[in-house]
C-alpha cells in the first residue's frame, strides 16, 4: 500500500518557489533558504512570516549560535540576526562553500572551486573566522573536503582523491593529513561526538576514528550517502540499503532509492528514532527505531527531500520544489496511529487539510 502523503501530517507548509537548500529551527522560528537565494523565517506557533531576505543565490549551508544565522551563498558568507532578519555582516571568498560549522565562538568553513572543463575540483580551502566575520586563518587543501566536524578548536575534514583520508586543522597546530586503511574517497561524515568521528566511503565502507585509532566496516558495495552517529552509527547507501553498527543492533533494511538524509529524532516511548529520507521515482520518509531497525511508519512526497532539521520534538523538511514542511512530532505520531487503519479515510482527510491550508494562505 502506498504510504500517506507528507502534506497531510504537516502543521504548516510554506513555499520558497525553488529548491530548499538550507533549513534550521532556531528557538521559536523556522528558517529556510533556497537555490535562488531567498531566505525566510516563520513563527513556529502559527506559521506567520517573521522576515524575508533575497540574495543572488544559491544558498548552500547554514549554522547558528542561537541568536545569529550564518549562511553561505555562492562565494559569500553572511551573518543575519535571526530575530529580525537584519544583515549583520557579509564577506566574499574564493570558491563556493561546501560545509559550515559554528563552534566554541568561531566559524569554520570549507570551500572548493570546480573546473567544468576538466570536470574536477582545482582548488580547496578551509577558513576560520571569528563571530564578527574577521578572518583568523585559512589553509589550502590538496583535495576537496566531503565532510566537516569540529572538536573544540580543531576541525576534522574527510577528503576525496588523491588523499582519500582525512585532515585535522587547528590555528595552533596547523594542517595535518592523516591516512586511513580504506583507500577510497570519503563521501560523507558525521559530527565529532564522544571522541569519535565516522566517515563513509565511495566503496560502501565505514571508518570509525577515535583517540584509540581507526577501524573499518564493510556495509555494502554502493557509496555511503548519509550517516547518523550517536553511540553507534547508521549508514544510508546509494542503493537504498540502510545498516547499523553493532552498538545499535547490526540491523539492515532497504528503503528503496538513494538515501539522502538520516536525521535523529526524539524518543517515542523511550525509544530513539531516526527519519530516513530516500528518493527513487518519488521520495519517502521512513521513521525507524534506532535500536532495532523496525519501521514505525512511512510518508510519501512527490518531490525529492534532501534536507531536514529537528529540535526538541519539532521537525522540518524541505523539498526540491521549494516546499517547507513543519511538524510537531507528537502530533504526527498520534495522527498516524489514529488513522493508519483506514488509509482511504486518511487520504480524504489529507485533501481536506490541504484545502483548509490554501484558504488560510499556507
Amino acid at each position: 500500500m502506498h504510504p500517506p502523503n507528507v502534506t497531510g501530517f504537516a502543521s504548516f507548509i510554506r513555499n520558497l518557489e525553488d529548491e530548499c537548500t538550507i533549513l534550521r529551527i532556531i528557538g521559536k522560528s523556522l528558517v529556510a533558504g533556497s537555490a535562488s537565494g531567498k531566505v525566510a523565517s516563520w513563527k513556529i506557533g502559527n506559521g506567520s512570516k517573521n522576515w524575508e531576505i533575497d540574495f543572488a543565490g544559491p544558498c548552500l549551508q547554514s549554522d547558528s549560535d542561537g541568536k545569529r544565522l550564518f549562511i553561505s551563498e555562492s562565494n559569500n558568507l553572511h551573518a543575519i540576526d535571526s530575530n529580525n532578519g537584519n544583515l549583520l555582516w557579509s564577506i566574499s571568498l574564493e570558491g563556493s562553500c561546501d560545509f559550515l560549522r559554528w563552534s566554541n565562538g568561531f566559524l569554520w568553513m570549507t570551500s572548493s572551486v570546480f573546473n567544468s572543463e576538466i570536470h574536477d575540483y582545482t582548488h580547496a580551502e578551509i577558513w576560520l573566522f571569528d563571530g564578527s566575520g574577521s578572518l583568523i586563518n585559512s589553509w589550502n587543501l590538496e583535495c576537496r573536503a566531503w565532510s566537516l566536524a569540529v572538536n573544540q578548536d580543531t576541525a576534522i575534514v574527510g577528503l576525496s582523491r588523491p588523499r582519500c583520508g582525512y585532515a585535522t586543522i587547528s590555528n595552533a597546530e596547523g594542517l595535518d593529513y592523516k591516512g586511513l586503511n580504506v583507500k577510497y574517497p570519503v563521501t560523507t561524515g558525521s559530527d565529532y561526538i564522544g571522541g569519535t568521528v565516522i566517515f563513509g566511503h565511495s566503496n560502501g565502507e565505514i571508518t570509525e576514528v577515535s583517540n584509540e585509532g581507526a577501524s573499518s566496516f564493510k556495509t555494502g558495495d554502493s557509496s555511503v550517502r548519509s550517516l547518523f552517529f550517536n553511540k553507534g552509527w547508521i549508514a544510508g547507501m546509494e542503493s537504498g540499503k540502510v545498516r547499523s553498527s553493532e552498538e545499535l543492533g547490526s540491523w539492515e533494511i532497504n528503503v528503496e532509492g538513494i538515501v539522502d538524509l538520516i536525521m535523529a529524532e526524539q524518543p517515542i516511548e523511550g525509544e530513539m528514532t531516526a527519519w530516513i529520507c530516500s528518493s527513487a521515482d518519488d521520495s519517502k520518509l521512513t521513521l525507524v527505531d534506532v535500536g532495532s531497525g523496525e519501521v514505525k511508519f512511512q510518508l510519501s512526497c512527490e518531490n525529492r527531500i534532501r534536507i531536514g532539521h529537528s529540535s526538541r520534538g519539532l521537525l522540518a523538511f524541505g523539498d526540491s520544489e521549494g516546499r517547507v514542511f513543519f511538524f510537531e512530532s507528537d502530533v504526527v505520531y498520534r495522527r498516524f496511529e489514529e488513522e493508519s487503519d483506514d488509509f482511504d479515510v486518511l487520504e480524504k482527510r489529507n485533501e481536506l487539510r490541504k484545502k483548509i491550508r490554501r484558504l488560510r494562505g499556507g
